[in-house]
């Protein structure tokens, strides 16, 4: 415990003092050049591949016709294809996994 409490204490130092020594040590801006405009490197680049972009073609109409039931023997056809203990209750758990 008294190392961890070493260790942290001459970390905390390490970081004071190298931090402090880094501001005294900067050079100064002083060419007198203070709001001078140059050019910025923001915004849009524009590039060659923008106008490579592929387009989608989802191959799917959207103004298909919908079926009236789903499936076609509706609700019956889901009761008869499947067995009884597909029913949840009382414990709401999954027949899948029974």
């Amino acid at each position: 415990m008294k190392g961890k409490k070493l260790t942290a204490l001459f970390t905390c130092v390490f970081l004071l003092t190298t931090s402090t020594l880094s501001y005294a040590w900067t050079d100064s801006d002083s060419s007198g050049k203070a709001g001078e405009q140059g050019t910025a490197a923001s915004g849009y680049i524009e590039s060659d591949l923008d106008h490579d972009t592929p387009l989608y073609d989802s191959g799917i109409a959207m103004y298909s016709v919908i079926p009236a039931s789903y499936p076609d023997g509706g609700v019956d056809a889901i009761k008869n294809k499947y067995p009884a203990n597909r029913n949840q209750n009382p414990y709401g758990t999954c027949w899948a996994f029974a």
